[in-house]
């Protein structure tokens, strides 16, 4: 077991550095061309799918993950469950639009929200293929989809960019990555919807699922109520420096966080019969993280000034103050 997480680490490590590379040099681009209001409009719509898209899956991947033994038709009515809520989600979020645009004053978020919806059917489609791939660790093949999306997005947030669509560029490099994720890792997993679809069955994996999905809801309210009130009484210039602070000072944190978590799921899977273990990988894991974020974290804000100036360039130097105040954050 030890064996295959040092190698899931690093097939995730270096697919999530390439990837992150390749995001991090578009969105410097992309500073350099789209405006601080761009960037804040397009938090306020992700705001709202991303927090909409919790109940997309209502948790079933995590429940496959975990689960010890699983049947063919118990999967593929949790399958069929996922694609009946995403194409409700989906209607409800393009028509709950409107009142999201009137909220924060800006007709042009009903347009984006609208389209941004659709990426929950492609989001039900890639789930429960996702799940097997992350059962059996195979990661390689998840960094590798991985990559490829975040590659695609950002030629075609470039193009769009460069041609002139503004906030749309984002939208639509978004739209690209969620299509090359579903037919990525639908690909790449060996589970196919064949035979019956045992909807009662998956109701355990459904029940299991909600209680993930209550967890992660506070947790995302949480981490995405300033955005949230900063958009609504500060406006979508005030969101966009903030949201370009953010994301660069948790970027190490974030980041290293998001690779060893995708390992941990399944070890603690497979550990969930022994504490003992179970505590110590765990204590392993947290030490590791701070042994990686904490010098990142320092670094960044020793060279706060020059990095802001270098890389996002002088309309950026709002970014500054609250860069600095999250890079301590991180610490904490």
């Amino acid at each position: 077991m030890r064996s295959n997480a040092i190698k899931a680490m690093g097939h995730l490590g270096v697919g999530s550095a390439l990837s992150k590379i390749v995001s991090l040099g578009t969105t410097l681009i992309l500073a350099r061309i789209l405006s601080p209001a761009d960037y804040g409009l397009m938090a306020i719509a992700m705001i709202i799918i991303n927090f909409i898209g919790f109940f997309n899956e209502v948790g079933i991947g995590a429940a496959i993950v975990q689960k010890p033994e699983l049947s063919n038709s118990e999967v593929n009515g949790c399958f069929a469950i996922a694609l009946t809520i995403s194409a409700f989600l989906s209607l409800l979020t393009a028509g709950s639009s409107h009142f999201i645009a009137s909220f924060y004053a800006n007709p042009q978020l009903e347009k984006m929200i609208t389209v941004l919806a659709l990426a929950f059917i492609f989001g039900a489609f890639s789930t429960i293929p996702l799940a097997f791939l992350r059962r059996e660790m195979q990661f390689k093949a998840i960094a590798g989809v991985n990559f490829l999306a975040v590659f695609v997005q950002s030629l075609a947030s470039l193009g769009f960019a460069y041609a002139g669509f503004g906030v749309w560029a984002l939208v639509y490099g978004f739209m690209v990555a969620s299509v090359v994720n579903c037919v990525g890792f639908f690909v790449a997993s060996p589970w196919r919807p064949k035979g019956a679809y045992g909807i009662r069955e998956a109701s355990a994996l459904v029940i299991y699922g909600l209680h993930i999905t209550s967890t992660r809801i506070f947790w995302y309210l949480y981490t995405n109520a300033d955005k949230a009130i900063i958009g609504k009484l500060l406006g979508t210039k005030a969101l966009g420096i903030y949201d370009m602070a953010f994301s660069l000072a948790t970027l190490p944190s974030s980041q290293v966080t998001t690779l060893v978590v995708n390992v941990a799921t399944p070890i603690f899977s497979k550990l969930q019969a022994n504490l003992d273990e179970l505590n110590g990988v765990v204590l392993k894991l947290t030490r590791g993280l701070a042994y990686i974020t904490y010098p990142a974290l320092i670094g960044m804000l020793v060279c706060s000034r020059e990095l802001i100036m270098v890389i996002l360039g002088p309309s950026w130097s709002e970014v500054l103050i609250p860069f600095s105040a999250l890079c301590l954050m991180g610490l904490i």
